[in-house]
This record gives C-alpha cells, sequence and structure tokens, in this order.
C-alpha cells in the first residue's frame, strides 16, 4: 500500500503542474462545486500533508471519497475534513447539525479530524 500512496502522490504532484492554477484566492468552481476559501491554518495543514480540496483521500483505510471542505466547524474545535463519499457510506450530505460545510449526496458525506487523513491515506 505505501507504493500506491507514493505513485498518487507522485500524480497529484504531476497533475497540479499540469492542470491551470485558478487566478483568484476565493472560492473556486470544481465540477460544478463551489471550493471555499481555506484559512491559512487549514492550507498549512493541508501543504504538509501533500494533499488539496479535490483530492482523493481514503477514510479508515476503506471508505474512499473526495476531499471537500477543511476547517473550523461549529460542532467541534480544531481542523475538520470533510469528504464527499464515492459510495452511500456516510452520515450526512455535507452538513453537520444544520450547518452546510460542502455539498453532496444524502448519506455520501463524512467527516473526520484533518490530522487523521494522512494516517488514512497510507
Amino acid at each position: 500500500m505505501a507504493d500506491a500512496a507514493a505513485v498518487a502522490k507522485e500524480l497529484r504532484t504531476l497533475l497540479r503542474r499540469a492542470l491551470p492554477r485558478p487566478s483568484s484566492p476565493l472560492s473556486l468552481t470544481l465540477q460544478g462545486q463551489v471550493i471555499p476559501a481555506l484559512s491559512d491554518k487549514a492550507k498549512m495543514q493541508l501543504a504538509s500533508m501533500g494533499i488539496r480540496l479535490g483530492d482523493c483521500v481514503v477514510i479508515a483505510g476503506q471508505k474512499v471519497g473526495t476531499l471537500r471542505f477543511c476547517g473550523s466547524t461549529e460542532f467541534s474545535g480544531g481542523l475538520w475534513a470533510g469528504v464527499e463519499l464515492d459510495k452511500p457510506e456516510g452520515k450526512n450530505d455535507g452538513s453537520v447539525a444544520g450547518v452546510q460545510y460542502f455539498t453532496c449526496r444524502v448519506k455520501h458525506g463524512g467527516t473526520r479530524h484533518a490530522a487523521v487523513l494522512n494516517d488514512d491515506m497510507h
């Protein structure tokens, strides 16, 4: 699995070099979905893990999805990651306790502490 993680990281790097960067530091649209601007803390956390919003991530070694949110929340302290899961294995639609953090289909949304995403990816 470590080889797969290394290949995935290398592919992400190659794609980032090949794809144009957005001209605005504000929200951008990816496949019809608005991606919120990140706080400096969230940017640093994701950069240290080598991932960005829109990247494919693995949660708990088995749930695959797309990183849609990283930031502070009203439901708990610290940085949280919101993931749109590929399969209906989630608990929400991107909202928690009535607050919408990202948008996805019902039961396709999940949240994790952002710090553990790095562990989940390997």
